[in-house]
């Protein structure tokens, strides 16, 4: 008795050991890697066993007590079901409730001219800007392939710098003997087909004037982002982990019309939650953050945004590669 006594404590000593970041990074390299598999399990297995021990002295104790070991057996049973259930639940909930509003009318006029509209982070309709064009608002690789592929005449950029007023900058492609520099020698080099159209005296130019109103507006910005305010969003579910949350508007403005008409709308919901069985999950790599075990590691992303076939669909552009100079 005494011989079981001590291997369930050294058992329950291990796995603690293991749940504990350093230690058990300690333990796996001191086993060569083998006692990874172990790393990752070990919280998971402390759980449960922790939960089994009732059953596990009823058993021991109170042998011809049936109701009480199958009562002491439903503490691991609520263990693996409640919480991921609560948790998957409350988040399909919020992600209907974000996105209850969306609609898509498909098939509009293609205007001529166009605003792109995006938040301080470089992704959305700022990817891959790379420093082209002004600064303050540079055009990104979506402003150069509708540009460059006459898709559209005029597009403005208008970029949202937190706290700070909107900056926004006007492009259109001009022909002219030679171009003037439009991105800085240290960036990353652009596209090849863009630079051989530059070459070929195909231009971008930026306008000084950025106010005249134009046919169409698409918005994509960031309402919620996790790694940039660790506070949740008002009415996050328990046991859930809101990552972020974007929303993309699509305008258009119909002709003698001052007000323009919203023809597109989705939010996309990243919400990290509670599995079903529960158990702990591993990242061996989270940016920022020492590699470690994670409570919520099942990641559901609810009506993710495709910004390049939101625009054909709502306005049938052709967005492809950058042709070449003719």
């Amino acid at each position: 008795m005494r011989t079981g006594r001590k291997l369930l404590l050294s058992y329950f000593i291990v796995l603690a050991l293991l749940s504990t970041p350093v230690l058990g990074i300690l333990i796996v390299v001191l086993t060569l890697g083998f006692g990874f598999p172990l790393l990752v399990a070990a919280p998971t297995l402390l759980l449960y066993s922790v939960a089994l021990l009732p059953a596990g002295l009823a058993m021991t104790l109170r042998r011809g007590r049936a109701l009480t070991i199958i009562a002491a057996l439903l503490l691991p049973l609520g263990v693996a079901i409640v919480p991921g259930a609560i948790s998957q639940t409350g988040g399909d909930r919020y992600a209907d409730q974000m996105d209850s509003q969306d609609f898509a009318r498909t098939d509009q006029a293609k205007p001529r001219s166009i605003e792109f509209i995006g938040d301080e982070y470089n992704w959305g309709v700022f990817e891959k800007s790379i420093g082209v064009g002004d600064q303050r608002a540079p055009c990104s690789a979506l402003c150069r392939v509708l540009l460059f592929n006459r898709e559209i005449d005029r597009i403005r950029m208008t970029k949202h710098w937190g706290d700070r007023a909107p900056q926004s900058v006007t492009y259109h492609l001009e022909h002219r003997d030679s171009c003037p520099p439009v991105y800085p020698a240290h960036t990353s080099t652009p596209e090849r087909a863009f630079r051989d159209r530059l070459d070929a005296g195909d231009c971008l130019i930026a306008e000084d004037e950025s106010m005249s109103p134009m046919d169409a507006a698409v918005s994509f910005t960031t309402l919620y982002d996790r790694n940039f305010n660790p506070m949740p969003p008002a009415g996050a579910p328990r046991l859930t982990r809101i990552d972020s949350i974007k929303r993309l508007v699509i305008q258009r403005r119909d002709e003698g019309s001052a007000i323009p008409v919203t023809v597109f709308l989705r939010t996309e919901t990243k919400i990290a939650m509670l599995t079903l069985p529960f158990y702990f999950g591993y990242e061996d790599s989270i940016v920022g953050h020492t590699p470690g075990h994670i409570i919520a590691p099942l990641v559901k992303v609810t009506h993710p945004i495709d910004l390049f076939s939101a625009l054909r669909d709502t306005f049938g552009f052709k967005i492809a590669p950058i042709e070449p100079p003719k």
